[in-house]
């Protein structure tokens, strides 16, 4: 193996690769790969929109397009049970198809998942540098019986895949690289150009082949005008079928690329990149886009595409015949429910935890129905066996089979366990582990996380065992385990075996098929965390899950009420909560119909815990990264796989589920969030939303994160949805090199496959490690290889197949490397690998009809049809791999299919009756590697039949519905329409296509239309079978509530009612209500019926209440507004109550209102001793007549205006030695400097003064400095000059009591200030000047202002300016340029004191000189004239020198200089030159302008002047 270092532009390269684990620049292919924002770098040029006539598709769009019209037509097939008149209308979505048939509050996430694997398979197709190029796989360069070929070869292995191993998610793999194929042949070849107009037959199936295609030497094209841009009639009509040559600059291309024959006669590809475009013949036929700068063939680009979508369709409805309808809705995850996947370590210990698991799946079974159990057991060393079943009962049997056993070492397989588990739990199926033991095998660690992220299976471990340390023999443990839960959006919850009955309540939680994640986090413990929890309208219900041992939690909802998640009982007893499990290290419950807005999450613990919180909802996100490629020869976003990289840019592809019956109004944030639930970065996103749309994301955080969406409904409220898989970006990459053909061998044979390692990080060693699930993969080699930054180095799998290895098993590898120097540095890469057969078959079975009895001759009516059967009998065989199905299409009334062995080559009889209504029949045949055969039997559509009945318009109260009819032999005379099982209407349309109007139907209402035609049959009225429909009509805006009662209050509730006279148009209610006078407190809510709680009120209180009609599109009828009072309660408490006592005998009491309840308050009670007064109003109270040296108690209490007493607040206090009262007369004088005087007087009737404390500060630093004194005057010295000072006196007593202080102020006599400091000139600019200075060194505060001038040297010209405080600062504008300034500074006092001037000199800087004034002829001469000026009027000091120009009448230029005869004096204010030299009776033009000292000129001033004539 060879370690590479990269240059800076191959390296440049390389990152486009290496942004997926599978990667490379965009490749060749039909159409653009996806959608893309026009506005994006470098797409300008590629495509050129603004030449795009029409819109353009592309890949991802059409392959979403063929399975939007292929699962209608399933579903339209299959319809649910008991729903024969089910309908989908024929321009339905993805979404809306499946919520029609499984319900509107069914989850579509797994299913558009599905759809967009294919999708994403499609266009890796595009992207994987082993696909990319290759021209057999896109039908470039005439290689079309290739593409066929390849397309067969593909079909076996995606029907074994389905059929033979139920491997679905690489059968969807397989199956977009085949649409891709399909899709490219219409875009690329030139079967359009050649006139067809349907699809090809047996496209992509083995047998067929794809008609004449054009000869080597056989010319199919003429040149173009040019060789880019738009061409037509260039293709040879006649000729056989060809596509284009492509070639272009890239260098790991030119293996692949087919250079463009020179005999002139052949197509080129065409378009931006196409270099062969350039040689005859000239031009191209590709019809990938709209733009002709890009696609010659744009004009046909619209027809290529449907013919694309036809032949996609068509190819999954062969799909469908081979894998039949059980496997085709898993294929595409087209069902309800969802998987239950459990592990479970059955070694000895694990008693205990399977006895709970058993519970758990009896009470799983009998009140949910899963639609895929998978239990996988391991112990040590043995790991299964593993069953995957639909079979209730054969799950349970499984579950009931287990017991403890075995184990040896603590160790156990939990990591094989998990491979096992992954390989059969479909994609978004939670997995939950059950094991009390660490686990060996941990070198496959990384590689289950990846897949387990890939596929979005949240891993749960329940974890029963002691947190032991790891020693030597374990590689993983419960650190592990954690990472994994947290890395894959599941749960670690440690557990107790005595709890683990109810921690396995969760289980039957995992089986819900609309859980939406709301919010997710991971706390280290210590301190309090507080998270909002968005509820939105579009959730029934929601989660909380927390695991490990909380102390608190609590959970408010918008009205304030608090629900306390530790506190089960009072849980328990709440109609509108339900607990799922309730343990010391679990907490799982569900709030039912909750409230709508911010709900606030509180938790605390100081070990660590875990937080998630799901939601019912129909409204969800997918988000994929890709990555922007508009390398040649086609951009688009390419989808990424395994972990990031840094330091690249990507875009979000989001997939926004439910967003237009949940009316969402916006989408306004992306966030990344760390593992602690905080925000690493938020994205603003302000572009419009669709189901699918691409955001470029700011720079990936280099630590592992979530990505949240957030925006708002309809409604106002905001919604949140969280991707649970956490995003880990690293500096490594793990790419699949190897093709379809490395990864696939028979049995018994070899195959190696090579990845390529590229490291972006520091230099390191790297590990490389593999695995896969069937165990044919014998090792990795090298093991260990040291890449330099920016280094790459091929690593090879090699894999043994047994002979005896079923064919079509697809068994799943995992390649990882992982840095030795940095562990977070890994990256893994997610193979498939498959089982060939020995012999390959390509022949499909074949259908022999040996009798058809079809007596419906005159009953091929819709009406009359059932009225006879008909019946036929046919022979399949297969000679190759042998038949392994007969099955019969549609379900007749009789299908009888003689015993067989499946592989058998013997003939096969299958016998089929049906009515006559039945009218297309296949007998069908599949043999075991996947070909089909059939018998078809067509006896022409059923005449008479409605089809495509659908609303085509609507309005408030009509319905225009449209429908068609297939021909019939008999009269059509009329239809009659039943609306909503009342109101008929007739039609007498005898037309192929028909609508009819309904009118005067109630608007706001889904209407049912049943239409049933009648026909004439031998002079009878036949009435045949009926189709159905629904529409709603269109939205009034609705009337207001009336009649707004209350109907209970309580103190902190009111139960209000309300009317509506006319029902119609109301979907629900908008209540809103606030305190009177606090608008901005409002609270909004949305209710579905006639009553609502307001809760979380404050007692005696008066709520304003608004009710609003709200139609189902969100009208809002006008307010119905009253007002409501709340019940009274007991106040609170009185706070902040003091006892002051002022004299001996007299006590002073205060205090403030209660906090809870505050308005509930009327009077107060006080009471002491044997006396009670109630004060109303007040909040103090004074009691004398008080026993002197006597202890008191004092009791105030609250009183309500009905009596109710709050609870009292006690204080207590003495009446002995009572605080001397305030001095009285305090004066201050100064005479000095640095010393002040006090005095004072003391009241004669205090008796409790000893002696007195005396605090003094300045205003500068506000703290006391105190002293106690003894008489009534004292002296104040060592103080500062020009400082006001506050004194205080207060009296003390003979114990230390002190009394109120009084106090004063004044201020010490001033002095002269010291000079300011550092004065600098800051800045100078033309017209102005900045100057700073420092306060002065000494005594700063003696200055109360400075005199500031700026003098103008040459003038004299003084500006004078004051500037008091801080900063020390002045900016003097208006100043003349080029002039030198004197700046002076003094600080003055107050006193008239000023301190010494000091001064700073600056020159400011020029300016461009106004045009000169006055320009004239003062004398006129024959050869000279004399000119005049005066100086500019702004800016003139800059004008130094003045530049003379003249022209005369023949443009001759000439020009002279005026400058000052002195130099450095100033010009005069009048300027007066003779210009001499010129030629009489002539003309001059006269220009002239100052000039400053740098030589920049000012503005000029121009005059004309004729010479003296001779």
């Amino acid at each position: 193996m060879r370690t590479s270092t990269l240059s800076d532009v191959s390296f440049q390269m390389l990152l486009v690769l290496l942004v997926l684990v599978t990667g490379g620049p965009l490749s060749v292919s039909a159409f653009l790969a996806t959608s893309l924002n026009l506005t994006d770098p470098g797409v300008t040029d590629v495509l050129c929109p603004d030449q795009m006539m029409g819109p353009t598709s592309n890949h991802k769009a059409i392959t979403r397009e063929a399975v939007r019209r292929n699962i209608r037509k399933f579903f339209l097939r299959n319809p649910p049970v008991g729903v024969p008149d089910f309908n989908i209308p024929t321009t339905a979505s993805l979404e809306e198809i499946y919520r029609a048939y499984y319900g509107p509050r069914s989850s579509p996430v797994r299913f558009i998942k599905a759809v967009n694997s294919i999708a994403s398979a499609n266009v890796l197709f595009d992207s994987m540098d082993q696909f990319r190029f290759d021209p057999k796989l896109h039908g470039d360069g005439e290689q079309l019986a290739a593409l066929q070929q390849t397309l067969s070869q593909r079909h076996a292995q995606i029907a074994t895949a389905v059929s033979s191993t139920q491997a679905y998610s690489a059968a969807r793999s397989l199956l977009g690289e085949s649409l891709h194929t399909i899709q490219d042949f219409y875009a690329h070849s030139t079967w359009v150009e050649l006139g067809n107009h349907d699809i090809v037959e047996g496209l992509g199936l083995p047998g067929y082949d794809v008609g004449t295609i054009a000869g080597s030497e056989e010319d199919v094209c003429s040149s173009c005008s040019q060789a880019q841009g738009s061409c037509e009639g260039n293709v040879v009509q006649g000729a056989g079928m060809s596509s284009g040559f492509y070639t272009y600059d890239d260098p790991d291309a030119q293996t692949f690329l087919l250079s463009k024959p020179s005999t002139g006669g052949k197509c080129s590809h065409g378009g931006y990149f196409d270099t062969s475009a350039l040689l005859e013949a000239v031009g191209g036929i590709n019809k990938d886009t709209s733009s002709p700068c890009f696609s010659p063939h744009h004009h046909l680009h619209s027809k290529a595409v449907e013919l694309a979508i036809e032949a996609s369709d068509t190819y999954l409805s062969q799909i469908l015949d081979v894998v039949q309808n059980d496997n085709y809705r898993r294929l595409f995850d087209i069902y309800h429910g969802s998987a239950l996947s459990i592990i479970i370590d059955s070694t000895v210990s694990m008693g205990d935890d399977i006895d709970a698991v058993k519970k758990q799946a009896e009470l799983i079974v009998s009140n949910s129905a899963p639609e895929l159990y998978v239990l996988t057991e391991y112990n040590d060393p043995d790991v299964g066996p593993v069953v995957r079943t639909d079979d209730p009962e054969e799950f349970l049997s499984a579950v009931n089979a287990l017991r403890p056993h075995g184990g040896g070492d603590i160790p156990e397989m939990f990591w094989p366990a998990l491979e096992m588990a992954l390989d059969n739990t479909p994609e978004y199926g939670d997995i939950f582990c059950f094991t009390d033991a660490t686990s060996k095998e941990g070198q496959m660690m990384e590689g289950m996380i990846a897949r387990a992220q890939q596929q979005h299976s949240k891993v749960t471990i329940i974890y029963s065992g002691s947190y032991r340390h790891r020693d030597d023999q374990v590689l993983t443990g419960v650190q592990e385990y954690r990472r994994l839960s947290e890395l894959t959006g599941g749960l670690f919850i440690p557990s107790r075996k005595f709890d683990i009955d109810e921690v396995a309540n969760i289980i039957s939680e995992g089986v819900q098929s609309s859980d939406v994640d709301i919010t997710a986090f991971e706390s280290t413990g210590g301190s309090r965390m507080e998270t909002v929890v968005p509820i939105d309208d579009s959730i029934l219900d929601f989660e909380v899950r927390i695991a490990g041992a909380v102390t608190v939690a609590t959970l408010q909802d918008i009205t304030g009420t608090t629900y306390d998640l530790t506190d089960r009982s009072a849980l328990e007893a709440d109609p509108t909560v339900r607990v799922i499990s309730h343990t010391r290290t679990l907490k799982a419950i569900k709030f039912l119909s909750p409230r709508y807005g911010k709900w606030i999450l509180s938790t605390q613990e100081e070990e660590p815990y875990s937080v998630a919180v799901s939601a019912a909802s129909t409204l969800n996100f997918l988000g994929d990264l890709t990555t922007l490629d508009i390398s040649p020869p086609h951009p688009h976003y390419r989808p990424s796989s395994g972990n990031p990289l840094t330091n690249v840019i990507y875009y979000l592809e989001v997939t926004l589920m439910g967003y237009l019956e949940n009316r969402v109004r916006d989408v306004t944030t992306i966030d990344f969030i760390d593992s602690d639930g905080s925000t690493l970065s938020t994205l603003k996103y302000h572009g419009e939303i669709d189901d699918q749309f691409y955001v470029q994301l700011p720079p990936l955080p280099e630590v592992p994160f979530l990505i949240k969406l957030s925006g708002h409904v309809d409604s106002g409220n905001e919604f949140t949805r969280l991707m649970p898989v956490f995003i880990s970006p690293v500096q490594s990459s793990v790419a699949v090199l190897a093709t379809s053909d490395d990864l696939s061998a028979k049995p018994g044979e070899n195959a190696t496959a090579d990845f390529l390692i590229a490291n972006l990080g520091q230099s390191s060693d790297f590990i490389i490690t593999g695995t896969d699930g069937a165990g044919f993969l014998v090792r990795v080699f090298p093991e260990l290889i040291h890449l330099p930054t920016n280094g790459t180095e091929r690593v090879a799998a090699e894999f043994q197949v047994p002979e005896n290895a079923e064919v079509g098993t697809v068994s799943t590898v995992s390649v990882t490397a992982k840095s030795k120097d940095e562990p977070h540095n890994l990256n893994t890469a997610i193979a498939q690998f498959t089982v060939l057969p020995k012999v390959r078959d390509t022949i499909p079975p074949s259908c022999q009809l040996e009798s058809t009895s079809t007596r419906c001759e005159g009953y091929n009516l819709n009406g009359i049809c059932s009225d006879i059967t008909w019946n036929a009998r046919a022979f399949l065989v297969d000679k190759e791999s042998g038949l392994t199905s007969v099955y019969s299409r549609p379900f007749g009334l009789k299908n009888n299919v003689s015993t067989f062995t499946p592989g058998t080559t013997n003939p096969v009889t299958i016998s089929y009756e049906a009515t006559c209504c039945t009218t297309q029949v296949d007998l069908v045949g599949i043999d075991q590697m996947g070909n089909v055969g059939k018998c078809r039997i067509d006896m022409g559509l059923l005449g008479g039949t409605v089809y495509e009945l659908e609303a085509k318009e609507v309005g408030e109260t009509w319905v225009l519905v449209c429908w068609k009819i297939t021909p019939t032999k008999f009269e059509l005379h009329k239809y009659t329409m039943i609306v909503d099982n009342d109101l008929i209407v007739e039609s007498r349309c005898k037309e192929a296509s028909c609508c009819q109007n309904v009118t005067t139907l109630d608007p706001c209402m889904e209407h049912q239309f049943q239409l049933s035609p009648h026909f004439y049959v031998q002079g009878e009225d036949k009435v045949g079978k009926a189709a159905y429909t629904n529409a709603a009509t269109l939205d009034q805006e609705p009337t207001p509530p009336e009649n707004g009662v209350v109907v209970e209050s309580t103190e902190t509730s009111v139960v209000i009612e309300w009317q509506t006279q006319n029902k119609m148009c109301v979907s629900q209610y908008e209540v809103c209500y606030h305190p009177i006078g606090a608008e901005t407190m409002i609270l909004c809510e949305r209710t579905g019926g006639r009553s609502y709680t307001m809760l979380g009120l404050e007692p005696c209180s008066v709520y304003v209440v608004d009710i609003k009609t709200v139609s189902p599109l969100g009208f809002n009828s006008p307010p119905l507004r009253f007002s409501t009072n709340t019940g009274e309660a007991a106040p609170g408490a009185p706070q902040n109550v003091h006892v002051v006592l002022s004299t001996r005998d007299e006590v002073n009491i205060t205090w403030d209102d209660p906090i809870s309840h505050a308005q509930c308050v009327d009077r107060y009670m006080l009471s002491f001793a044997e006396i009670e007064s109630s004060l109303r109003g007040s909040h103090h109270a004074a009691i004398a007549d008080l026993r002197p040296c006597t202890n008191y108690s004092f009791i105030v209490s609250a009183v309500s205006p009905s009596g109710y007493i709050g609870p009292f607040v006690e204080s207590c206090a003495a009446t002995e030695d009572a605080e001397p009262m305030d001095v009285a007369s305090l004066t201050l004088s100064s005479e000095e400097t640095d010393s002040l005087q006090a005095a004072w007087e003391v009241f004669p009737e205090d008796n409790c003064v000893d002696s007195f404390r005396l605090c003094y500060h300045d205003s500068i630093h506000p703290v006391d400095k105190c002293r106690d004194v003894m008489g009534v005057t004292a002296d104040l010295e060592d103080l500062s000059p020009c400082m006001d000072y506050t004194v205080l006196v207060a009296g003390v007593s003979q114990t230390g009591f002190v009394g109120n202080f009084t106090s004063a102020q004044s201020r010490t006599k001033g002095v002269e200030p010291n000079p300011p400091q550092n004065l600098t000139v800051v800045d100078v600019d033309k017209h102005s000047i900045e100057v700073s200075w420092y306060e002065p060194d000494v005594n700063p505060q003696c200055v109360t202002e400075y005199d500031v001038d700026i003098i103008m040297v040459k003038n004299n010209t003084r500006h004078v300016a004051f500037q008091r405080g801080v900063p020390y600062v002045e900016v003097f504008s208006g100043l003349q340029p080029c002039s030198q300034h004197l700046m002076r500074v003094r600080a003055g006092y107050m006193e008239n004191l000023y301190s010494p001037w000091v001064q700073a000199v600056a020159t400011t800087l020029e300016d461009l000189p106004s045009e000169p004034r006055e320009f004239r002829v003062k004398k006129v001469a024959e050869k000279s004239l004399t000119l005049t000026w005066w100086q500019p009027e702004y800016n003139q000091e800059c004008a130094l020198q003045y530049h003379l120009q003249w022209t005369d009448s023949d443009g001759t230029l000439s020009s002279m200089s005026i400058v000052s005869p002195n130099p450095g004096i100033p010009l005069p204010l009048e300027i007066e030159t003779q210009v001499l030299g010129l030629t009489p009776c002539v003309e001059y033009e006269f220009k002239v302008s100052a000039m400053t000292p740098s030589g920049e000129f000012g503005l000029p001033a121009y005059l004309t002047a004729t010479t003296q004539c001779e």
